[in-house]
């Protein structure tokens, strides 16, 4: 099928010929070598952590959420800051401000957390942080 093709049949000529799918022979021509300029399937990036940008060369030592990712590391930091706030707070400092932003994780507005932290783009809120520890410390010891 493979040399088929580089003489100059089309995939669908050479599957209508042989009566069957345009997509198995794709699949066959593929597995072959391909064609003259084929590009090869990329591997996906390894993931990052959406909030240091630290690449892991192990996905399970990540904790995912809808298109984010946060590390051991900043689930350790997020986790001191929110304490410190906290600490703030009850010493008088306020911590309320008015934002529009929304947690990356859950999607909760900051007006109904009591915390968002935020990173290069991404947000997690202090239920998140907690969700994230009790993960890290479960799965990832």
């Amino acid at each position: 099928m493979r040399r088929l093709h580089l003489a100059g049949a089309s995939l669908r000529e050479i599957a209508d010929a042989l009566r069957i799918s345009h997509q198995r022979v794709h699949q066959m021509v593929e597995e072959a070598g391909g064609t003259p300029g084929w590009k090869p399937r990329r591997k996906p990036p390894a993931p990052a952590c959406s909030f240091c940008g630290a690449v892991q060369t192990d996905p399970a030592s990540l904790v995912a959420g809808p298109g984010v990712f946060i590390c051991r590391s900043c689930v350790e930091f997020s986790t001191e800051a929110i304490t410190e706030a906290k600490s703030l707070v009850d010493e008088g400092a306020s911590a309320a401000v008015a934002t529009p932003l929304v947690c990356s994780f859950c999607d909760r507005p900051a007006a109904e957390v009591e915390h968002l932290l935020t990173g290069p783009g991404v947000r997690i809120c202090d239920r998140c942080v907690r969700f994230c520890t009790e993960i890290v410390d479960a799965y990832l010891g």
